[in-house]
C-alpha cells in the first residue's frame, strides 16, 4: 500500500494543491471537496472511460462513516473495501458507458499483475489502464503517478482481458 493510502487523501503543501487518490467514487461521496474539483477537469482520453475511486493493489474503497466497515487496516477506519465485482456492476449501469476500455485513476491499482485492474478486466472484458503508484490529481486536471506529485516516477499500465480467468 502506498502513500496515497497512508497519509495522501487530500491536500499536499507545497505543491500546486495537488491531491492523490487511494478508493471512493468520489460523485457518490465527496470526503475530499478539492479532490471532486480537480477530477473534474482530469482530460479524457481517447478510447477510455475514466473511473476516479480510491484504491489500494488488491480492492477499491469507499468511505462509510456511520457504518461498521470490512477494512482491518487501523489508518482506514471508516473505509470499507470494495471488489472489482461491485465497480464493474456501476459501470455497466452508467447511461454513458458504452464498453470501452477503462481508464482507472485509482493509486496502485495497476501494481500487480494479478490484483484488482487484471480483475476488473477480466469482468468486463475490455482493457484497464491503471497506475502503479500512487495518483496525483492537479488542479488543472493534471494526473501524475509516483510517490510525490512533483516527479511523474510511476507507469500507466495496461490490462487485457483473459479467457476463462472472470472473477
Amino acid at each position: 500500500m502506498g502513500a496515497g493510502v497512508h497519509g495522501g487523501f487530500g491536500h499536499t503543501k507545497g505543491y500546486s494543491d495537488a491531491v492523490s487518490l487511494s478508493a471512493n467514487l468520489i460523485n457518490a461521496n465527496r470526503t475530499n471537496e478539492r479532490l471532486h474539483i480537480n477530477a473534474q477537469k482530469i482530460k479524457p482520453e481517447q478510447g477510455y472511460y475514466d473511473v476516479v475511486i480510491h484504491g489500494k493493489e488488491d480492492s477499491f474503497l469507499f468511505y462509510h462513516p456511520d457504518k461498521k466497515t470490512n477494512n482491518r487496516e487501523k489508518d482506514l477506519k471508516g473505509w470499507a473495501d470494495i471488489s472489482h465485482r461491485t465497480i464493474s456492476k456501476y459501470v455497466k449501469n452508467q447511461k454513458d458507458y458504452k464498453g470501452e476500455s477503462i481508464r482507472l485513476i485509482s493509486c496502485e491499482t495497476g501494481k500487480l499483475n494479478n490484483g484488482v485492474a487484471q480483475n476488473l478486466a477480466n469482468k468486463l472484458k475490455v482493457n484497464v489502464k491503471a497506475p502503479s503508484d500512487t495518483v496525483w490529481v492537479h488542479p488543472n486536471g493534471k494526473l501524475t503517478i509516483g510517490k510525490r506529485p512533483s516527479q511523474n516516477t510511476g507507469t500507466w499500465n495496461i490490462f487485457k482481458p483473459k479467457n476463462g480467468r472472470r472473477k
